[in-house]
């Protein structure tokens, strides 16, 4: 999912959490997970910043209110 190359803004990182959610539900962590470790392994530290970003949107998207 090349969705991002190291430069989203806080909106675009919000849009793509959401999208995120609703196309994988509750395996979002893993797609996450192993997006982050092939951007890692391709030396790509700015496109693996924005997923690490986007992981923390997900985690407050998917917590009940209040708890995020």
């Amino acid at each position: 999912m090349g969705i991002t190359q190291g430069n989203m803004t806080d909106q675009e990182q919000w849009a793509a959490a959401a999208r995120l959610l609703e196309v994988h539900g509750d395996d979002v962590g893993n797609v996450i997970v192993r997006q982050v470790r092939v951007l890692l392994d391709r030396g790509d530290q700015a496109s693996a910043k924005d997923w690490i970003d986007i992981s923390v949107k997900v985690q407050a998207l998917f917590s009940p209110a209040g708890d995020a």
